[in-house]
């Protein structure tokens, strides 16, 4: 979850160090945190730090609980990318090192808690990770064999259950590199956007801006189709006519725009095949 599902690293380690001072303790420094105790249990960071005192893992459970309701935003595109997984037909588990009622107040924040097939914390294992015994916990409890599994791990802690465990691993450097094409192993494909048309059902029905702009819940059309597709903008082909090239260009500066001249074409295919030239030959192509 930390570190995968969330940027919330920076978070455990504020956490922390606010229980530590708290209650007397020398604070650690961000360095240290990274590279000593990132990926770690609570518990395993006292123990590692040889404090005993109960008050301390309170407060840091306390403080991580605050810190997350204040930086912890719904995720909409990891959404789509689980939704997506699941689709599939492939069960999704979130195995984290915290504590439950952290891993469910950080998944309900996210907007992702409804989507997991099974969670797994700390409190449900003798050894947390860097031990396997989570991930095998959970190959148990989905009955699934490890080699049918991907783990998605992001921490070197996490990274060596994960491998500890025998399933094929994907490390990623934080949740904007979870994505399809990442997990799975393809090529994101090239998105071709075909709007050289002239919209005449839109005029008929009384519109008298263009089609690709009229306003969807306060985006452009066009801008509302691109969102929902999830594929970066410099991944993109825009086919328009003369009239839409500023446009489309100012509202997509990453993505191609080609135009394909002041007069509509003779259908789809010859438009998409206008945008064939801004593509590598290599790489899968998706029209909307």
């Amino acid at each position: 979850m930390d570190g995968v599902l969330c940027k919330t690293p920076e978070l455990h380690y504020v956490a922390l160090n606010k229980a530590l001072e708290y209650n007397g303790y020398d604070h650690i420094s961000f360095e240290e945190h990274n590279t000593i105790y990132n990926g770690l249990s609570t518990r395993q960071k006292l123990d590692k730090l040889n404090i005993k005192d109960a008050n301390v893992f309170k407060r840091k459970q306390e403080e991580t609980l605050r810190e997350m309701t204040n930086q912890i935003m719904p995720d909409p595109r990891l959404r789509k990318v689980i939704l997506s997984i699941k689709h599939a037909g492939i069960k999704v588990a979130c195995v984290s090192n915290c504590i439950r009622e952290t891993q469910q107040r950080a998944l309900y924040l996210l907007g992702l808690l409804d989507l997991f097939d099974c969670t797994i914390c700390n409190e449900d294992v003798t050894n947390p990770k860097p031990s396997p015994e989570m991930y095998n916990l959970c190959f148990a409890r989905l009955e699934v064999k490890h080699y049918r599994s991907i783990i998605v791990e992001d921490s070197p802690i996490g990274l060596q259950a994960a491998k500890a465990s025998k399933a094929k691993v994907i490390q990623v450097e934080n949740p904007d590199d979870v994505t399809l094409p990442k997990i799975f192993g393809f090529n994101l494909p090239h998105l071709v956007i075909p709007m050289a048309g002239q919209g005449i059902r839109f005029q008929k029905a009384g519109y008298t801006i263009r089609k690709p702009f009229i306003d969807v819940k306060g985006a452009c059309m066009i801008q509302a189709v691109h969102s929902n597709l999830d594929v970066p903008e410099e991944n993109t082909t825009f086919v328009v006519l003369d009239e839409d090239y500023e446009k489309v260009s100012k509202l997509f500066p990453k993505a191609c725009v080609v135009s394909v001249g002041a007069s509509v074409t003779k259908g789809t295919a010859i438009t998409v095949q206008s945008a064939l030239d801004t593509i590598q030959d290599d790489c899968p192509i998706m029209v909307a």
